[in-house]
């Protein structure tokens, strides 16, 4: 597959739009940070500042909303799981909060049964 490629990956059951880069879906993650309501700068510079993160992100071409091509910020997509368990629940969108919550409690879940088997 090519890089910059468009592709819909199913995530929690939300489709989400990404790109393929070096092989690997990533999702731009403003639109991301914009549909469940909280502050895009701060999500930055918060993916900035974790190691893990930021040595993953990169800025790549995206298609907008508007249709046209952006250069934005990008997450691998297996790295959306972590950067999602951080999220402060208290920041998002009321209507986004139960679902949040829900996922969060899944992501304890696993992560107990992965480590305490």
């Amino acid at each position: 597959m090519q890089d910059h490629q468009l592709v819909t990956v199913d995530f929690h059951g939300q489709q989400l739009a990404a790109t393929l880069h070096n092989g690997q879906p990533y999702v731009a993650m403003k639109p991301i940070c914009d549909n469940i309501g909280i502050d895009w700068e701060a999500q930055r510079q918060r993916i900035a500042r974790h190691p893990v993160l930021n040595s993953t992100a990169c800025m790549t071409q995206v298609f907008a909303e508007d249709g046209k091509q952006r250069e934005m910020l990008c997450l691998p997509l297996s790295m959306l799981n972590g950067w999602l368990f951080g999220v402060d629940v208290n920041r998002v969108k009321p209507d986004v909060q139960p679902k949040l919550i829900r996922y969060q409690l899944e992501c304890f879940d696993v992560l107990h049964r992965h480590f305490m088997q």
